[in-house]
């Protein structure tokens, strides 16, 4: 919620806003530095926007289950009448007559630094403003708030940006960045740790009200024709094992194991987050037909593997830097295992974009570095563009292949 208090007599109004990114807990708010915006008008000597610092008792420990909470902040606006004038003067000869000013408030994406989603957008209607509000459903890393005075044309009449960090002072577990997870800092990675805190802070499912905890893509509606297709490898016969990784919640594929089960067929779930193993182990795991491990693709070998193993790597490859999905294919050719999925954009190609690891980029397994050969099946993967390939690989077949080129140790180009 925002209230808005004017040192003017007006009515006072209360503004309800709820942030529409993935962002689960505010736990410990710390300003850095403040920097002010630039201004349409450079003489607006008169005008002035001051973000305080969050109240002395908004810090806030935190559960390992992530309960939300809040963290105040304060905005007081200033604007110099004359300032007004020539901004209303100025407005009006290029863009015709202004109806008012608005603030918007917004925060940082966690996806882009220079992206910022709106969270409010307020009418001003008097020269001096404090705003008050509430920070919440955010998670740990960097992140920064962006006040902006403007007309309804959206011609900026001031902003300004505070760059802040949450971290979680909470529970047993070191907070990590979320942010500060990129390609470009790939050396510094610890995935379990990292994976961990995305699943802890429900980063995929927005706090749960998106569904799955592992994401949209596992809820049932976004999984009609993965679920068809495992159900037809298994009664076709020939799969003696599904391995899963990253099996995540279970959310679409706990509904199959009863049907594997029918069939004869076992079940190895494995993911690099050990409390999602754990609970799946609980809830689902038996010594015999269905187990439970956990693995980190990128450093772990493969347990061992026989030809009729269906290895089903879905929506991992998105949250990994290109270096570490090529080591995880080549770990793939070589497991021993029958058949390969994996998911893959068909037209979006995303592949050497820097991105923040939680959420993801557009993999692209047809184009540079991958070049992978054509699966032998292509099936959707129930969202626009987005596909699962099928590769044999028991005899010895390759995925990534000859087709490769890297020469100079420059960036791979598809024959």
């Amino acid at each position: 919620m925002f209230r808005t208090r004017t040192r003017r007599t007006c009515p006072r109004s209360y503004v309800r806003a709820t942030h529409t990114g993935l962002f689960i807990l505010t736990t410990l708010l710390t300003f850095l530095q403040a920097t002010q915006g630039p201004n349409v008008d450079a003489a607006n000597s008169g005008s002035s926007i001051t973000v305080i610092s969050p109240f002395q008792n908004s810090i806030h420990t935190t559960t390992a289950v992530g309960v939300p909470l809040s963290v105040q902040f304060i905005v007081d606006i200033e604007i110099g009448e004359q300032d007004f004038e020539d901004f209303r003067r100025k407005h009006e000869e290029e863009e015709g007559a202004m109806d008012g000013l608005f603030v918007n408030f917004e925060l940082s994406t966690l996806k882009n630094d220079n992206q910022y989603d709106l969270v409010t957008r307020l009418p001003l209607e008097n020269f001096q403003t404090r705003l008050e509000g509430d920070l919440q459903r955010l998670i740990p890393g960097s992140r920064s708030i962006r006040t902006t005075i403007i007309s309804s044309s959206n011609v900026i009449f001031s902003s300004k940006i505070v760059d802040f960090i949450v971290n979680d002072i909470g529970g047993d577990k070191e907070s990590i960045d979320i942010t500060s997870y990129t390609p470009s800092t790939e050396s510094e990675h610890r995935y379990d740790e990292y994976f961990d805190q995305v699943y802890r802070y429900k980063v995929w499912s927005a706090g749960g009200d998106l569904g799955s905890d592992s994401g949209p893509g596992s809820n049932l509606d976004k999984t009609n024709n993965m679920r068809r297709l495992v159900a037809e490898l298994v009664l076709n016969g020939g799969v003696e094992r599904v391995v899963d990784v990253p099996c995540g919640d279970m959310n679409w594929m706990g509904g199959l194991l009863g049907l594997l089960e029918e069939a004869g067929v076992k079940y190895l779930g494995m993911d690099v987050v050990g409390d999602v193993v754990s609970r799946n182990q609980e809830k689902y795991g038996n010594s015999d037909r269905v187990q439970f491990r956990q693995l980190d693709l990128t450093k772990d070998p493969l347990p061992p593997m026989n030809p009729g193993d269906l290895i089903l790597c879905r929506h991992l490859m998105f949250h990994l830097p290109p270096s570490q999905n090529l080591n995880i294919i080549s770990k793939f050719e070589n497991s021993g295992a029958g058949i390969l999925m994996l998911t893959t954009y068909l037209r979006a190609d995303e592949n050497y974009r820097d991105f923040v690891l939680a959420m993801g980029h557009h993999v692209n397994l047809f184009r540079e570095p991958y070049c992978v050969k054509d699966p032998f099946k292509l099936v959707s993967d129930d969202d626009v563009d987005l596909y699962l390939g099928m590769w044999r690989i028991g005899g010895g077949e390759v995925v990534l292949g000859t087709n490769r080129n890297e020469d100079n140790n420059e960036r791979a180009v598809c024959l």
